[in-house]
């Protein structure tokens, strides 16, 4: 398993790798490429995990930072259409080594 966080403002209450997301599904082997598929029932095998803020609190809109970089890069009129999304924290990616 390979964790990548922002080390200066993370603390762990538990063990990360203990950590098994309930809502979403193993990445399966589809996205790889034909050279590394192969056929297999282990789940973890090929796992991703993306962690995003509290959307109550932050969605794009609300975010100063994550908005104001979508509108130079993209635009007012994406902005607008991305606006009420969840904010997706790069700072925190876990998955296994396929993945």
């Amino acid at each position: 398993s390979i964790l990548i966080v922002d080390v200066r403002d993370t603390y762990f209450q538990s063990n990360p790798f203990d950590f098994r997301s309930s809502s979403s599904p193993a990445l399966g082997t589809v996205h790889l490429p034909a050279n590394q598929q192969q056929q297999s029932n282990n789940e973890e095998e090929c796992r991703l995990d993306l962690f995003e803020e509290n959307y109550e609190a932050v969605n794009i809109a609300k975010s100063q930072y994550n908005s104001r970089w979508i509108k130079v890069a993209y635009g007012q009129k994406a902005l607008k259409e991305v606006s009420s999304k969840p904010v997706i924290c790069s700072g925190s990616t876990m998955g296994s080594q396929r993945a």
